[in-house]
């Protein structure tokens, strides 16, 4: 959550679980019913809402206080990975359908759960879950992992604005940006190894590359300023980077098997996840 009091973890297991951070105490069971595994998570701004993205299901929310889901964000396939606007009105959720999975995404309003537009084809995945959605500036403007490179859509209107400038990636399995839409930061892999990339948003350029995990970077965040950025990867590390230089400042190690998620939290603290079915709390 936003305050840095919670946490909320998606899990195979069919369910999310919400955590005292205080304490480490589970502090809610979200059931997402015997539909499917849940692949991705996001807290509304405000702390009061979780959306989760589940199995063959809709993805669903849920109110954080009571445990109870309020509401559905409707349409066809798996949903694999959401994303809240950093305003709280609106959710993105990629979904795939079909074998092979083809891979598509809609944008939808959180106060009516109606649907606001779907977006152009473009975006892809490697069908073992790995895809990647966020908000750029606002509730403005969407970025996805398409084939190689970090593509931008309308959010309001579904249109495929212009790609970012190529990475030379093979496969981008993240991306995030801060809320001002002012940079961007993605993750997968070139050859084997894991690879993330910075892009200047306002210009759609290119800032620099942060190389030195093993294996595919499967999930990036960044600081609200820009200053900082982290990488989870398959090889069982997690990283962190001053994105002025490019510099990793420190390697996050202790996992057994691949984190799959890192985010930042306040007071200096990050939270990565993990196939080893824990996540852990760090001083950073």
């Amino acid at each position: 959550t936003p305050d840095g009091s919670r946490a909320v973890t998606a899990s195979w297991d069919r369910t999310a679980r919400v955590w005292d951070l205080a304490t480490g105490a589970r502090a809610l069971t979200l059931a997402a019913g015997p539909r499917g595994e849940v692949w991705s998570v996001c807290c509304t701004p405000d702390g009061t809402r979780v959306v989760a993205a589940s199995g063959n299901a809709p993805a669903a929310v849920w109110d954080l206080g009571t445990g109870v889901k309020v509401g559905e964000l409707g349409g066809d396939g798996q949903s694999k990975a959401v994303a809240v606007s950093p305003d709280g009105a609106r959710c993105v959720v990629y979904a795939t359908v079909g074998l092979p999975p083809r891979g598509a995404a809609s944008v939808w309003d959180l106060s009516t759960f109606s649907l606001v537009a779907k977006l152009a084809d473009g975006m892809t995945d490697d069908g073992g879950g790995d895809a990647a959605v966020c908000f750029a500036g606002g509730s403005g403007t969407v970025l996805g992992a398409g084939d190689g490179a970090v593509l931008a859509w309308n959010a309001a209107t579904g249109s495929l604005n212009p790609a970012l400038e190529d990475a030379d990636l093979d496969l981008v399995a993240a991306v995030c940006a801060t809320p001002d839409g002012s940079l961007a930061m993605g993750g997968g892999q070139r050859g084997t190894r894991g690879v993330a990339a910075v892009w200047d948003l306002e210009k759609g350029v290119l800032v620099r590359a942060l190389k030195g995990h093993a294996l595919r970077v499967r999930s990036v965040a960044v600081t609200d300023d820009g200053g900082r950025g982290l990488t989870a990867s398959a090889d069982a590390t997690a990283r962190l980077w001053d994105l002025s230089t490019g510099a990793c400042l420190r390697e996050l190690r202790g996992h057994g098997g691949w984190v799959v998620s890192a985010r930042f939290l306040q007071n200096g603290r990050a939270v990565t996840a993990s196939h080893d079915e824990t996540a852990k709390v760090w001083e950073i």
